[in-house]
């Protein structure tokens, strides 16, 4: 239950061809925390997705501006459309890779925690302050939060919503098992709470509360305390878990022999000294291509305060004679890789409509080469330009594609960068500026490798 709680904090649509997405019901915009649209209702409650979409590749920007907010508008502007669009899919919003990982779902729920716990009184608030500094894994702080809360799946919380018919704690039967008695008040527990080496007398602590017992322990004690009280909670439940589904017995020696184990992991594990290891010589010129080959560079610059980005495209022969150029400007604050993906198709595209292949494409994004050559997998939403890339790339199998470093790529990220400073994108096809000439020039003039 709690899990699908988290779930739905981070779960979104990647947008295809929109046919299976609301426009108002479901979470489809790439903006936490609702994903959802927050414009007044004036389409059809009945509007999918893929109303909005005027071509394949091309949203229907006048009808979008028309009925959502203008912040709305642009964020869905924003969103990369495929050509060759496939079903809308689901992805995991905070991972890079848009797939849903363990260690992703603890940041999120520790942050909704955090949110949750900024609206308590401030005292409560600096003791949840303590808990999150905690040197801790993820795993543990949430499980001393829940158990604070009472919302741990014991017996009693299950049977409170009809889950199961007894409320009764297997291990003793005296009375429902709450969470207290699950961690605390249950007679099999005090074998493991008896070896817990605290300096003050954890057996006499008349508190019938959890969270109470917790604060005490912090209050009397410090941190280290507080850590080792937390830690040897978190092992009582997992024997307690074990003990109901593995069957295994309970063990407490052996239980806060493993507590002091773990707590003597961590702080090795924080004190790991980081390994410092030479960088591999890294080529420092641009190359041309091969005889017969043509090679295309690309790069953007961001504008973020406008909300625009640049894309600066070099076509060019194996004598370093430039062939083709655009200056591309784009609107939409999107992230840098589907603006780098979004020049590589830009780039193809041009070079289809000039009739020049094969290409060798060169980018400065190692992420997006890798994703263009199908060596990763992404769900994110820049999947949609990978796709029209792949396309692209299949229709002639002498086309590849490569990593360049951004030194080696300055003609490229020259035209990008100037090309924000401009109203309207511009195709260069036989005539180039001289500063774009003699750039790509001293490219030529320098194109034998050089290795540091």
């Amino acid at each position: 239950m709690w899990g699908m709680d988290v779930l739905s904090k981070g779960v979104r649509w990647r947008i295809g061809d929109g046919n299976g997405v609301s426009v108002y019901e479901d979470q489809w915009l790439p903006r936490p925390s609702t994903f959802k649209v927050c414009s007044p209702r004036w389409l059809p409650d009945r509007f999918s997705v893929s109303d909005l979409i005027d071509s394949p590749g091309k949203w229907n920007e006048p009808l979008i501006k028309r009925y959502f907010l203008l912040e709305e508008a642009e964020l869905i502007l924003s969103i990369p459309l495929s050509v060759h669009p496939k079903r809308d899919s689901v992805l995991w919003n905070f991972d890079r890779k848009g797939s849903f990982t363990v260690k992703s779902a603890y940041r999120v729920a520790i942050s909704a925690m955090r949110s949750y716990e900024a609206s308590c009184s401030s005292g409560s608030h600096h003791w949840w302050k303590k808990l999150w500094s905690l040197q801790l894994p993820n795993k543990i702080k949430i499980f001393c939060w829940r158990a604070c809360h009472n919302i741990l799946p014991t017996k009693n919380l299950l049977y409170r919503k009809g889950i199961i018919d007894s409320a009764s704690c297997t291990f003793c039967a005296k009375g429902p098992e709450t969470v207290d008695h699950a961690l605390w008040g249950c007679k099999n527990v005090n074998a493991e709470w008896y070896q817990c080496p605290l300096f003050f007398d954890l057996h006499k602590l008349k508190i019938n509360n959890f969270f109470k017992r917790v604060v005490w322990v912090g209050t009397v004690g410090n941190l280290e305390c507080v850590t080792k009280f937390i830690t040897t909670a978190w092992f009582v439940w997992n024997y307690r878990n074990q003990t109901l589904f593995g069957d295994k017995a309970r063990n407490g020696r052996e239980s806060w022999a493993k507590v002091g184990l773990f707590l003597s992991g961590v702080k090795v594990d924080e004190s790991q000294a980081k390994v410092s290891t030479k960088p591999s010589p890294e080529i420092k010129s641009w190359s041309p291509p091969t005889i017969g080959t043509f090679k295309i560079n690309v790069d953007v610059a961001m504008d973020w305060g406008k909300g625009r980005f640049g894309a600066g495209i070099i076509i060019i022969d194996n004598t370093g004679r430039i062939l083709k150029a655009a200056a591309l400007i784009f609107n939409g604050r999107v992230s840098v890789d589907i603006a780098k993906a979004k020049a590589i198709y830009e780039g193809l595209l041009l070079a289809e409509k000039s009739c020049l292949h094969p290409l060798v494409v060169e980018s400065d994004s190692i992420n997006i080469v890798r994703l263009c050559r199908g060596e990763i997998d992404s769900r994110r939403d820049v999947f949609n330009v990978i796709n029209d890339i792949q396309i692209l790339l299949a229709r002639d199998n002498r086309t590849s594609i490569s990593y360049i470093s951004l030194i080696c790529n300055r003609v490229a990220h020259e035209v990008a960068r100037r090309a924000i400073t401009l109203e309207n994108s511009v195709y260069m096809i036989a005539h180039f500026p001289s500063w774009l000439q003699k750039l790509a020039l001293s490219d030529v003039l320098c194109s034998v490798p050089l290795l540091e």
